[in-house]
């Protein structure tokens, strides 16, 4: 009995061990700017009085990982890097401080080629450590430095998306006033990739292996019981 127990307890072992949670990284949110040229495209980045986003809802819980962006530098060049700040976002109100925030560094950052092209920049925030929920709003937000003509960066925006983002629209915040402005039927180009925590399923091997275990102990049981009984 004890030997059955103790080999039981191994295989509990074993086995809570092979089904250990692991993490996978999951696209969340997307908005894809796909071009027309009959359609007009926005950088909301050349006005440097203020800092331009757009709201998300969270779809998959876990950990914020990695956001992307349809950006590239305006033509004229830029001169400094920019600020990627994560918000929380109650109705029309943006939290009073950011959760995190990342630089976009102008290095990163592809050189202007021209209208046709809406290349994703994609920017790691999982060190940040903003875990999220399902239904919880949120804002990226890219601040701008410097002045108008230094140049900057470009973000792309459509007030026509192939596949409208209906979970949240894109902002611009006025820097002297902190103005939370809703542009409408505007997006930005976005991505946005949650570490999503799962259960791994044990394996067949895994099963194979306690029912092994389990078959050996019950067989060790009666021996046990065979030799008692004998004497």
């Amino acid at each position: 009995m004890r030997s059955y127990g103790a080999s039981a307890i191994g295989a509990m072992l074993l086995v809570g061990v092979v089904a250990a949670d692991a993490s996978a990284l999951v696209l969340d949110q997307s908005n894809i700017i796909v071009l027309d040229p009959q359609l007009e495209i926005g950088g909301p980045s050349i006005d440097f009085a203020q800092s331009t986003g757009q709201t998300f809802t969270v779809g998959v819980a876990g950990r914020l990982s990695r956001v992307g962006l349809q950006i590239q530098v305006e033509e004229d060049g830029a001169s400094a890097d920019a600020l990627l700040s994560i918000f929380e976002v109650d109705g029309t109100t943006l939290g009073d401080t950011a959760l995190g925030s990342v630089p976009v560094p102008l290095a990163d950052v592809p050189d202007f080629s021209s209208f046709a092209s809406a290349p994703f920049v994609f920017f790691d925030v999982s060190s940040l450590g903003i875990d999220v929920s399902v239904g919880q709003m949120l804002a990226l937000l890219v601040t701008f430095s410097g002045l108008e003509d230094d140049g900057g960066f470009f973000i792309f925006d459509s007030p026509v998306p192939s596949v409208p983002y209906e979970g949240g629209v894109e902002i611009v915040i006025g820097e002297g006033d902190g103005a939370f402005v809703v542009i409408d039927e505007r997006d930005l180009g976005f991505q946005t990739f949650v570490e999503a925590t799962a259960v791994v399923p044990l394996p067949a091997s895994g099963l194979l292996l306690l029912g092994a275990v389990m078959m050996t102990a019950g067989m060790r049981r009666r021996i046990s019981s065979r030799r008692i009984a004998a004497s």
